[in-house]
């Protein structure tokens, strides 16, 4: 059987490693407990501060709570909101106004221009049938003058034809009278 091997100074070799490895672990091990105790410490030191900090929260929000319950309770609290909503409301209430003045106004010059729509519109049909009734008395005139003229153009023919006539018998007779005249001398 072969021997392990030896150091310098004739020592087993991986003796001396293995001695040497669990120092190194011990070191590490107590390192890490070091660095674990510091973070615990660290954890503890921070939960305190937030412990703390809540505390410091709480207390502050209860004064809060406290003043404000003593304000809302006291009687000028609620005078200051009666007063506050009032004028609220009257703001509402002089938006409202304006806005039904807005709207009255709107339909009233709505209702003027349907209205004045409206006469506008009559003038118009009166205008045209006062123009159909002057063309339709103008035509009536012309068809009068027509027909006057129609009948005093009919009279003159009958009188020239009368007055034709009535040459005609007088030169008859007269040509009659000299007839007999001539015959009588």
């Amino acid at each position: 059987r072969a021997s392990p091997p030896r150091d310098r100074c004739g020592r087993d070799r991986d003796r001396h490693e293995r001695r040497s490895k669990d120092r190194d672990r011990a070191t590490r091990d107590r390192s890490r407990e070091r660095s674990g105790a510091r973070r615990r410490a660290a954890r503890d030191r921070a939960a305190d501060e937030e412990k703390e900090r809540s505390e410091r929260a709480a207390r502050v929000e209860a004064e809060i709570q406290r003043l404000v319950a003593e304000r809302v309770a006291a009687p000028a609290f609620e005078v200051q909101i009666r007063e506050r909503l009032n004028e609220e409301v009257k703001r509402h209430l002089s938006l409202v106004m304006v806005e039904m003045d807005i709207r009255k106004k709107k339909l009233i010059e709505e209702f003027r221009q349907q209205r004045d729509d409206e006469e506008r519109s009559k003038q118009e049909v009166e205008e045209i049938i006062r123009s159909n009734q002057q063309r339709a008395l103008e035509q009536q005139q012309r068809a009068a003058q027509a027909l006057t003229q129609q009948k005093n153009d009919l009279k003159r023919e009958r009188d020239l034809l009368r007055l034709g006539n009535e040459q005609r018998k007088r030169m008859l007779q007269q040509s009659q009278q000299h007839g007999q005249c001539s015959l009588i001398a």
